[in-house]
C-alpha cells in the first residue's frame, strides 16, 4: 500500500503528547479511522483533521 498520504501515527502523537493507545481507543470506538501496514499505525491526512479537533 502507498503511505505517500498517510501520516504516521507515532509521529503525530509525539508532536501531540500523547500516547498511542489514546489513538488506538478513538479508532475501536470508531471515532477515527486508522491504517496499520507491517505492524504501524498510520492516519490519513483527511483524519488528521479529525483528530486535532478531539486533541
Amino acid at each position: 500500500m502507498n503511505t505517500e498520504n498517510l501520516v504516521v501515527a507515532t509521529d503525530f502523537c509525539s508532536c501531540h503528547q500523547i500516547e498511542i493507545s489514546f489513538i488506538r481507543s478513538l479508532a475501536e470506538f470508531g471515532l477515527i479511522e486508522t491504517t496499520e501496514i507491517q505492524q504501524q499505525v498510520y492516519l490519513s491526512r483527511d483524519e488528521l483533521e479529525k483528530l486535532e479537533q478531539i486533541v
